[in-house]
């Protein structure tokens, strides 16, 4: 097995480790500890890529925090746990940098970059979780939404709750009936998954959970 502990900010530098662990042990399981509070979405891209293609596959397992960036890497991952007491955020992307020219034109264009980061990633989220991109994009609104570990089970962004047995087979029971309602020729009615981010955000209002993140739309992720 090969052990990546991702502690901080994800950057260029995290993704050299998981390369190294992969090419290490290229068919043993690749075990990421994550502890971050996100990073740069590009490295968290890299290393998404890497996980999915390591051989032996992967589990990844979060601590504390598991934000931003960290919910993307976390989500490639083939089993995913956490311990209880961790905390996950999903919220949009934003940008770093501003165009020299702050020009209507060029902040559009810059809004439309953030719009296609924002749907690749609520795209390998969706994937791995099983449900649609815009129900990851609504709980991305506002501000973002803060997840506990109970609730990252429920929604599926993770598989296993740590030392939790029961309500990690409880939770997948509800993940198994929601897929059951999804398919074709199940009886109409209101989207299964469409309960799941309600809930969420009707528990903590429309914009989700007030995280502290600047007010500012132009802040680093």
């Amino acid at each position: 097995m090969a052990i990546v502990t991702i502690i901080g900010a994800i950057d260029q530098a995290t993704v050299r480790s998981i390369r190294a662990a992969s090419a290490g042990d290229p068919d043993g399981e690749l075990l990421v500890v994550i502890n971050s509070e996100g990073g740069d979405i590009q490295s968290a891209f890299d290393i998404a890529s890497v996980i999915r293609s390591h051989r032996g596959g992967s589990h990844g397992r979060a601590v504390k925090e598991c934000s931003s960036a960290g919910v993307l890497v976390l989500s490639a991952c083939d089993r995913r746990s956490a311990r209880p007491g961790s905390r996950f955020l999903l919220h949009s992307r934003s940008a770093t940098t501003l165009p020299a020219r702050r020009t209507a034109v060029d902040l559009r264009e810059r809004a439309d970059q953030l719009a296609e980061v924002d749907e690749r990633c609520r795209r390998q989220i969706s994937a791995a979780i099983g449900c649609r991109p815009a129900e990851i994009a609504a709980l991305e609104r506002g501000e973002g939404t803060v997840l506990t570990a109970t609730e990252a089970l429920d929604l599926g962004l993770i598989d296993t709750l740590v030392g939790c047995p029961e309500l990690s087979r409880r939770a997948a029971q509800r993940r198994q009936a929601r897929a059951r309602a999804r398919m074709p020729g199940s009886s109409p009615g209101e989207p299964a998954w469409r309960g799941v981010a309600a809930r969420y955000l009707s528990a903590r209002g429309a914009s989700g959970v007030a995280i502290g993140l600047p007010p500012q739309w132009w802040v680093r992720p």
